[in-house]
């Protein structure tokens, strides 16, 4: 687990949008992506639901985002 990608998860859920989390960390939208990606593959859980119009939190990511924000 790595920082970068405990703040990506955070600026994410706290944004609700992967371009907004990307421009507010002054990373690209896809390298956001990726740290969650590897984030949700070392946890081996889903951190968050992704649909084409929603982004939603599950209750691991919500745990997770509680550790994380502090």
């Amino acid at each position: 687990m790595d920082i970068r990608q405990l703040e990506a998860f955070v600026y994410t859920v706290k944004y609700q949008r992967f371009s907004l989390a990307a421009q507010k960390l002054y990373l690209s939208q896809a390298t956001v992506s990726s740290h969650l990606n590897t984030l949700e593959k070392e946890l081996n859980t889903q951190l968050l639901t992704r649909t084409t119009k929603r982004l939603s939190v599950t209750p691991e990511g919500q745990t997770t985002y509680t550790y994380a924000a502090e």
